[in-house]
């Protein structure tokens, strides 16, 4: 639309939003967000039945999600990047929960080993 906006100005629009409240959700997205690029993250957590946002958590770390988690005892699966301290969390949930990679990065993990197979016999 050739709007010129600011950066901060829609972290302000994210921070008004309101999110109802989703306690019944079992399939979620998990994934870092910046709040200020390459200083201070937050979470972003996607109800992947519905596409729409449930939660923003304002740090990324094992002891947010966590305490999210256990406030939503039906979660049963989540979609997450590589980022340890989300899979920290869910392991020391206690919960019955499958994570599987999200779609960015399950792309990205078979490139990477077709370009490692493909150098490793471009010779032959």
């Amino acid at each position: 639309m050739a709007v010129p906006l600011c950066n901060t100005t829609v972290l302000r629009d994210i921070h008004r939003m309101n999110i109802d409240e989703c306690n019944s959700v079992e399939n979620i997205g998990v994934d870092d967000w910046a709040f200020r690029k390459g200083v201070t993250y937050g979470s972003i957590i996607i109800n992947l039945d519905t596409g729409l946002v449930i939660d923003l958590l304002g740090e990324r770390n094992q002891d947010s999600f966590g305490t999210w988690l256990e406030k939503h005892q039906k979660v049963g699966m989540v979609s997450r990047d590589r980022f340890n301290e989300y899979s920290s969390a869910i392991s020391s949930s206690g919960m019955d929960i499958t994570e599987v990679a999200d779609r960015f990065h399950l792309i990205k993990n078979i490139s990477d080993c077709v370009t490692k197979v493909i150098s490793e016999n471009y010779a032959d």
